[in-house]
């Protein structure tokens, strides 16, 4: 189990140019989990891409609706700790969501957020350096 931010999912779901290695870390580690806040923020990014004409609202939902399958909602967080870790930290309470619910279930936070990953040295990984920790296994 991995909490996943959502520009991790997005990196999955959404063809791009980071998709192979978002493949190769959900090859090696296929229960993603995020605190319940991905689901508005993948919203956001598919509205953008539907606004920006990338896509139609047909299109996003289908991304949706395999986001919604790839991920499992965690339990709420303690406000205390999220402010305690945004305080500390100086990053966002959204991304002190994901931190928090990657220590409390005591998993690594894979991010490509340069902030978090530098706050966050002990829970957080990027998409490299977690592929990298397991170099045998190819995505599918």
């Amino acid at each position: 189990m991995i909490v996943v931010d959502c520009n991790v999912l997005a990196y999955l779901v959404l063809p791009g140019q980071r998709t192979e290695i978002a493949k190769k870390a959900f090859a090696l580690d296929s229960f993603w989990t995020a605190p319940a806040l991905w689901r508005s923020e993948f919203l956001s990014v598919l509205a953008t891409y539907v606004n920006m004409g990338a896509f139609d609202t047909y299109a996003a939902e289908q991304f949706m609706r395999m986001a919604e399958s790839i991920v499992r909602v965690l339990p709420t967080t303690g406000t205390a700790e999220v402010l305690r870790l945004s305080r500390e930290s100086r990053c966002s309470s959204y991304d002190c969501e994901y931190v928090a619910a990657a220590m409390v279930h005591v998993v690594l936070l894979v991010t490509e957020d340069k902030k978090i990953l530098k706050a966050f040295p002990s829970v957080a990984r990027s998409l490299t350096d977690f592929t990298n920790a397991h170099p045998a296994t190819d995505a599918p």
